[in-house]
């Protein structure tokens, strides 16, 4: 292959890449066997965390993504990491217990991610070095905890969807329940060979496992989007799915807060008695006045609980009215992509 690096301030790659002491490793497309002729190259280098300084690797404690240049006219994707964490990596996830459980719930799909290209890389250099690394993750046993992963997450959403309408939110609960059709597909494909699926390649691993045509991918396929269907039979046929695929593993439930944070792109702005917000100087969206009067709290800390009670003390009214109001703001904050809310644990 010819490697033409791109120049890095920073960084010299020629020495990162073809240093002794560290690792590279191809874990993309190619090897999923999805590849084209224009797929990038997602390349790993691993390198040790006690020469970092030495071999000026970038001082981080996450994945460190770098377009370096291009191989045979293709795109050269890098990402750092030391041996040290994959070490780290693989025994938190092979220590977790295969039935459900809390500590699975909350790994991070990010987690999930790398442990998966752990097992499928490539060593491109220093392969005598990453055979003992590599061997500490198991893909066969991975792929029994993501199907699990996935499975109790669709149960949680499915509980965030159903709360969410029955406190009216029925946009909210759509995206809730289009998140849950995509955790039971991805369980279900784990649990039929597939270890690992990622939006990307979700429905080529369909067609790949049960075939275009399938019913399965059928169904799949119909669900991306809400179609023609309303809210109440988008979330019925979800549930059909959940349950024909024989989902039903579930943990107790941690209690879940409602989050909501702003959207660094937007600013408030207001003409006369109309209020809006600014997308990167550029797009201006109308905004009902208590979306701009809440926006200044919604920082990704103050739980909907706390909120209410800001806005109802501002407004002097009741309980029961803020938290109309406060649900109607974040509705049409969202509905222009001006907040994203999330469930974190209750802390006492």
């Amino acid at each position: 292959m010819n490697l033409q690096l791109s120049q890095d301030k920073t960084i010299d790659l020629k020495v990162l890449i073809f240093d002794q002491s560290n690792i590279v490793c191809d874990g993309g497309s190619q090897i999923e066997g999805f590849g084209t002729k224009r797929s990038d190259y997602d390349l790993y280098l691993i390198f040790d965390a006690d020469q970092r300084e030495a071999n000026g690797i970038p001082d981080t404690t996450f994945d460190y993504h770098m377009p370096v240049g291009e191989i045979d006219g293709r795109t050269v994707d890098i990402e750092l990491m030391s041996k040290q964490y994959l070490s780290n990596l693989a025994d938190t996830i092979n220590q977790l217990e295969g039935k459900p459980n809390n500590k699975i719930v909350n790994i991070k799909l990010e987690r999930l991610n790398t442990y998966y290209r752990m097992c499928i890389a490539r060593a491109l250099y220093n392969g005598g070095d990453f055979a003992p690394i590599q061997a500490k993750f198991d893909k066969e046993r991975f792929r029994g905890l993501f199907a699990l992963w996935c499975e109790l997450h669709t149960a949680r959403t499915k509980r965030e969807g159903r709360a969410q309408l029955d406190a009216g939110e029925d946009e909210a609960a759509f995206e809730t329940y289009r998140d849950c059709y995509q955790f039971a597909t991805d369980s279900h494909l784990a649990k039929h060979g597939e270890a690992f699926t990622s939006r990307k390649y979700r429905f080529s691993k369909l067609a790949r496992r049960f075939g275009r045509d399938s019913e399965v991918f059928q169904r799949c396929w119909g669900l991306k989007s809400l179609g023609n269907r309303s809210i109440a039979e988008y979330v019925r046929e979800v549930e059909t799915l959940c349950d024909d695929f024989g989902l039903k593993a579930d943990v107790a439930a941690e209690e879940r807060v409602q989050m909501a944070r702003a959207r660094k792109a937007f600013t408030p702005f207001r003409v006369g008695q109309q209020h809006y917000l600014v997308e990167n100087r550029t797009h201006m969206v109308p905004v009902p006045a208590d979306a701009v009067a809440l926006w200044p709290e919604l920082d990704g800390k103050a739980d909907l609980d706390q909120l209410t009670a800001s806005f109802a003390k501002r407004e002097k009214i009741g309980a029961d009215a803020a938290g109309q109001r406060v649900r109607a703001a974040l509705e049409a904050l969202e509905k222009v992509g001006a907040c994203a809310r999330s469930y974190a644990p209750r802390h006492s």
